[in-house]
């Protein structure tokens, strides 16, 4: 049992389950609770979830407060008892219009006008619930009174679940706000498991998939199937020139030859799991071309092309292992559209979620707000995510094909990845 680093404060890595939530739901309401519990149980280290033995049903028209929770059977009470939270799910409206209130630790969800509300199953509104409650039970002090998409919107207006689940994040102010509070060992075990969730919710929302139709088709299973270092494609196997200092003198040859295979095999009608394993294999050599930089975790969402690798940077150049530590984390994105602020702020909880101070934030289309060539205009919401790494002393380095382009056509890779680290510090 080991531990890492998360928004600044120290958590448990291998941490025993210690909190049970249990799913309860009303015969007609369409929520697959075998196949949640079964993935949830996948990627949580703290909480344990399953599937109630109780009969569950509001007895009246509408959800009241509190007379539908003291109307509760006793049986639903005793299963309940030691829950960290239990989940009773309807169709029915509350007196109030809310999604939930809850007495104790039950919470009955309601998905009354469910339809009217988004188009996204409510598997994945579940999951959006159970986020939150998490992220209640790590800090209940704020709220959004305005929907932004952060987890912490309190969702006056109801649509506003939408944007919840395809952006399934925690904004940098919330983020600041956490990092600054003295959280009990339960409380940073939560945190770990909140990240989690955020991400698969997120993943499958924003292309409108229901989330366990994500889990079930993913050739991955959603559970971060490691990815076997071996060459698949020939086309990109070159040698590039090393020099003794640990650079590499990257010819403009190799890095063009490099650029020109992906675009040729990425122009050709090919499925999102081929283009996405072409991505995969662009990244992973393009990075792979700095000497003494080893892949040591390798994770493909190739549906969705995005990559995240860790390299162990300790035997690398020593301007870049002095700045950015023995261990780097790149995540890649190759999206239709560019990256926005909220991409970068999730891309922070997963740096941080790995006990690691720096990364390469890799979109290839382009980031919303920062352009390489102009990068001391950054937009407001870029700022702020700039003016949190520097309170936690986090490197979120961006990279954009533009980037590429400027190292393509004679730069040093490694002079590069130096100069957007003194870019960083210097917006």
């Amino acid at each position: 049992m080991g531990s890492t680093q998360l928004y600044g404060l120290q958590v448990t890595q291998g941490v025993q389950k210690v909190k049970t939530i249990t799913l309860f739901k009303e015969h007609d309401v369409p929520v697959d609770m075998e196949a949640i519990v079964g993935n949830l149980n996948a990627i949580c280290k703290t909480d344990t979830f399953k599937k109630g033995k109780s009969r569950f049903s509001v007895k009246s028209d509408v959800v009241q407060y509190p007379a539908s929770y003291r109307n509760l059977s006793s049986t639903i009470r005793r299963e309940a008892k030691n829950d960290l939270f239990s989940f009773l799910m309807t169709n029915k409206q509350y007196y109030n219009n809310y999604f939930f209130e809850s007495h104790g630790n039950l919470a009955i969800l309601s998905f009354y006008g469910w339809d009217y509300l988004t188009k996204l199953s409510r598997n994945n509104g579940l999951v959006l619930f159970i986020a939150d409650f998490l992220a209640l039970e790590i800090d209940g002090t704020y709220r959004h009174q305005d929907t932004t998409g952060c987890i912490y919107d309190f969702l006056w207006d109801k649509t506003g679940i939408d944007a919840g689940m395809r952006s399934s994040f925690i904004c940098p102010r919330c983020l600041t706000r956490i990092s600054t509070k003295k959280l009990s060992k339960l409380q940073r075990d939560l945190l770990v498991d909140l990240n989690q969730i955020l991400n698969v919710l997120g993943a499958a929302s924003k292309w409108n998939l229901d989330i366990v139709e994500y889990w079930n088709t993913s050739d991955t299973a959603q559970k971060q199937e490691k990815v076997k270092d071996e060459q698949v494609l020939p086309q990109l196997d070159f040698i590039p020139d090393k020099d003794e200092e640990g650079y590499i003198n990257v010819y403009r040859e190799a890095i063009k030859e490099l650029c020109k295979n992906y675009l040729e095999l990425t122009n050709e009608p090919l499925p999102p799991n081929k283009k996405g394993k072409i991505f995969e294999q662009f990244a992973r050599h393009f990075f792979g071309l700095i000497k003494g930089w080893k892949i040591i975790e390798c994770n493909a969402n190739l549906k969705d092309c995005e990559i995240d690798i860790i390299y162990d940077i300790s035997e690398g150049p020593e301007p870049l292992k002095s700045k950015l530590g023995d261990n780097i984390y790149v995540e890649c994105k190759n999206r239709i559209d560019k990256s926005d602020s909220r991409d970068i702020s999730q891309f922070l909880v997963n740096l941080k979620s790995r006990g690691l101070k720096a990364g390469i934030f890799f979109s290839y289309n382009g980031i919303t707000g920062y352009s390489p060539d102009n990068w001391r205009n950054v937009d407001a919401a870029y700022k702020r995510i700039i003016d949190f790494c520097r309170q936690e002393r986090t490197y979120a380095l961006p990279m954009v094909s533009r980037d590429i382009e400027l190292i393509r056509n004679g730069g040093d890779l490694v002079e590069h990845i130096l100069e957007m680290f003194n870019r960083f510090i210097r917006i």
